[in-house]
């Protein structure tokens, strides 16, 4: 099956250990895909003359500017019990209807002095950019829902789980429950243990969205006694303490050992499996940096390797390119 604007591409992942773990497929966006998803950004700028970050909830967190996973474990330090969903396909399940919906509430997008007239306007231009930034069948030109890979999704997932957000803080500000979401993780905590009727209420919140399953495989609970609990990565201790979890730890580490591997192997499919989206490697190099710099720098054996893991991985990838291009090159002149 091939998607206008998007070329699937699949992605073995492995275990710390060297065992495989699963395979992910990712859809890269082409130019047009990434231009779509940014003009729909600079348009809700536009219209609400806001900075983003105030139309989500600040229960919501991942994939927001200026909101990380230290973020989403700093309202649940004071409490001791916790409950964990994780979404089974969450963005194949995003429907274009439901992020059209959000776009064009007016609560959330105009102020009182817009005129009809502009929202009728916007719900085309809206639904053709939405079109666009989606998964659509080359044959059928059925659409599938949201990609996995694509530079806008993390932005128009939450943008769909706002009218959810909104539900769950209201049900959980009445409980005394702390909520947060990461894209498609949410955590849900309190002093007290949250029983099953509470836990089957939250179910039926989240489940409430349209599209929306529960990866029961991937629910989790804990108590806070001697041990931390790890919450998207982090460990929270009992004493409050936050920290990276070794497992995020040994991620990120083998991430910058497989692109210094790969930067340096010669190999043309692994060189262009950097080379093909310049700005997401970049990202993700740059990200992963920023997440550990998150958690303040100790010198600790672990934060002294994982800094020269980042400060080589990053400049054996900037150097990829160019042997990458000279390589290409050759090939395409052999070709003639």
């Amino acid at each position: 099956m091939g998607y206008i604007n998007y070329k699937e591409k699949k992605k073995l992942e492995y275990n710390p250990d060297g065992s495989f773990r699963k395979e992910r497929v990712l859809h890269v966006p082409n130019e047009k895909a990434r231009e779509a998803g940014a003009h729909i950004v600079r348009m809700l700028v536009e219209l609400r003359d806001k900075d983003m970050s105030d139309l989500f909830s600040r229960s919501a967190v991942g994939g927001i500017k200026g909101r990380g996973l230290r973020d989403n474990v700093m309202p649940h330090r004071k409490n001791k019990h916790f409950v964990m969903y994780d979404l089974k396909d969450a963005y194949p399940n995003t429907r274009i209807g439901q992020l059209a919906s959000v776009i064009l509430r007016p609560d959330l997008i105009y102020s009182e002095h817009e005129l009809v007239a502009n929202r009728e306007e916007l719900s085309d231009n809206t639904y053709r950019m939405l079109h666009d930034c989606m998964l659509v069948d080359e044959e059928t030109k059925e659409i599938h829902g949201l990609p996995q890979g694509g530079t806008a999704s993390p932005f128009l997932l939450n943008l769909s789980c706002i009218p959810l957000d909104e539900k769950l803080d209201k049900y959980c500000r009445e409980q005394n429950l702390t909520y947060t979401r990461f894209i498609d993780d949410f955590t849900i905590s309190s002093l007290e243990p949250i029983g099953k009727k509470r836990q089957r209420e939250i179910k039926e919140i989240i489940t409430s969205r349209p599209n929306t399953i529960i990866n029961d495989k991937k629910t989790r609970k804990h108590s806070l006694d001697n041990k931390p609990v790890i919450i998207t990565g982090v460990s929270l201790y009992p004493d409050g303490r936050i920290e990276m979890s070794p497992p995020l730890a040994r991620k990120i580490e083998s991430f910058y050992d497989y692109v210094l591997e790969a930067a340096s192997s010669g190999d043309i499919d692994q060189l262009d499996e950097l080379w093909e989206d310049e700005n997401s490697m970049r990202g993700k190099i740059n990200g992963y940096h920023s997440m550990i710099k998150s958690f303040g720098y100790t010198n600790t054996p672990l934060h002294r390797r994982l800094e020269r893991k980042y400060r080589a991985a990053l400049g054996r990838w900037e150097d990829s390119f160019e042997v990458a291009y000279k390589m290409r090159r050759a090939e395409t002149k052999n070709l003639k």
